[in-house]
């Protein structure tokens, strides 16, 4: 089954561009330019990888991330960044941050990095994980 990759970034030209690419690689692909709706995707769409920007209006990154592991702690997540430079590895380390690409990427970098990603994945949990519903402020919770 073709992985699910949620893609979160405030610049809409860069996540059409990449899901564009990834879908006529075979990538099945949605995307988001806002981090409240990310959530409710990862809690809902079966979304099996998450790459992200760092640097967004509303929110960062890592706030996105850190929301998520309250109840997926081992999806791959891919973080994304024009200032790869100001973000704290020991954060990234302990959210479970699978790599960081800096912007602007080549596509056979963002490739590469996805496909080694997927090698994190159970082959049974492709497309086909269970997320409970959104709980507020973030994360998913157990209840239906």
């Amino acid at each position: 089954m073709t992985p699910h990759l949620l893609i979160l970034d405030d610049e809409p030209s860069l996540t059409m561009v990449i899901s564009y690419m990834l879908q006529g690689m075979g990538w099945r692909v949605s995307v988001t330019n806002d981090p409240k709706e990310a959530l409710t995707l990862l809690c809902t769409d079966g979304v099996d990888m998450f790459l992200t920007d760092y640097r967004m209006p509303q929110s960062n990154g890592l706030d996105v991330i850190e929301a998520l592991r309250q109840s997926n702690p081992t999806m791959p997540v891919i973080l994304m960044s024009g200032y790869a430079l100001e973000i704290d590895r020991l954060v990234t380390e302990r959210l479970g941050v699978f790599a960081i690409l800096e912007k602007p990427f080549e596509q056979g970098h963002l490739v590469e990095t996805l496909n080694r990603a997927l090698t994190l994945l159970p082959p049974h949990s492709k497309s086909s994980m269970k997320q409970p519903p959104l709980k507020s402020p973030g994360g998913c919770s157990n209840a239906a």
